[in-house]
């Protein structure tokens, strides 16, 4: 059984892993291109499971920018995790705290969008399919990244294409995921502000503020259908 809930999870993440290997490659090379070692890489992404946060911090270190302000903006900009899990835990209920350790850990934007539709729409998708789906990105990005430390500035790889990869992943996640007008109508609202927010602020943090802002527009329709129907 735990067999097949594991090639069943494999099957899921496998798209996801495989954007992980370019994308983690291009990080490794450009944390050691800030001066950290192949373990100090492979430390790091085993420790915080965040691609975003460790291009954010080699671009903070290259920029010669203080530890405390680089962790301050890591916590921010990984706050979203605690509301991605949160949404997550009906379906994990009543498992070990070492479980939910794990599949806390082990949580990226990818793999909750990924988890999320599963839960949804594949009633066969259990607490198990969705940490194998984890582990299984997790641990590739750890290789991925540790890979790329390695490689280092022996291979000239442009670390730009990575623009590009991110959003093409992010792009077939959220299509995937538009399956009413409320998810039509939160996601447009998310882009549409994170446009206005990035040309007023200039800084990335407008974009998280448009998820945020999004996700709470698209859980005030919820709920107001939901009366609706009540009440018809």
């Amino acid at each position: 059984m735990e067999r097949k809930n594991l090639l069943d999870s494999f099957q899921k993440i496998v798209f996801v892993a495989m954007s992980y290997i370019p994308l983690g490659i291009a990080c490794g090379i450009a944390l050691e291109r800030i001066g950290m070692t192949p373990g100090g890489i492979l430390t790091m992404s085993l420790l915080a499971f965040t691609g975003a946060g460790q291009f954010m911090t080699s671009s903070m270190i290259g920029a010669g920018a203080s530890v405390i302000s680089i962790i301050t903006l890591n916590l921010f900009l990984s706050l979203r995790m605690s509301l991605m899990t949160s949404s997550l835990s009906q379906y994990v209920r009543g498992r070990s705290k070492i479980f939910l350790a794990l599949f806390g850990q082990t949580t990226a934007d990818e793999t909750y969008g990924v988890n999320l539709y599963q839960f949804e729409h594949n009633p066969e998708w259990s607490a198990n399919n969705a940490l194998y789906a984890n582990l299984i990105a997790y641990l590739t990005w750890v290789v991925s990244t540790w890979a790329g430390g390695m490689i280092g500035g022996a291979v000239n790889i442009p670390t730009t294409i990575i623009n590009y990869l991110m959003t093409a992943m992010f792009i077939s996640l959220m299509v995937g995921n538009l399956v009413s007008k409320t998810f039509i109508i939160a996601g447009l609202t998310s882009g549409i502000l994170a446009i206005i927010l990035k040309l007023i602020f200039q800084n990335n943090l407008a974009l998280v503020f448009a998820a945020v802002i999004g996700s709470f527009v698209g859980y005030a329709l919820d709920n107001r259908s939901k009366e609706v129907v009540l009440n018809g």
